[in-house]
């Protein structure tokens, strides 16, 4: 669109902002991240969500636009909610 080759075309806010182009949402899509537990148990996954879960960078996610980081580091299991140890343990 912004090289000028269509009138429209589906995309993310972020992108439409970057292009300086008008945005018109059609939809809402959840997003989550899936692993199998031994990356889940694993210290790398602490670290993970240590990150996730901070203010900067849900602040720059919201940044971009079109995302919300409300539930940004929600950690659920089998579509319940699970308490997160820093032993990488699991309640």
């Amino acid at each position: 669109v912004a090289a000028g080759v269509a009138d429209c075309g589906l995309g993310i806010l972020a992108a439409a902002r970057a292009f300086d182009l008008d945005f018109i949402p059609v939809a809402w899509e959840e997003y989550s991240l899936v692993m199998p537990e031994s990356f889940y148990l694993s210290p790398a996954m602490e670290d993970l969500l240590q990150v996730i879960k901070s203010e900067a960078f849900k602040d720059k996610m919201e940044g971009l636009g079109g995302y919300s980081a409300r539930e940004a580091g929600e950690t659920l299991f089998r579509g319940r909610p699970v308490d997160w140890k820093p032993d990488g343990q699991q309640n």
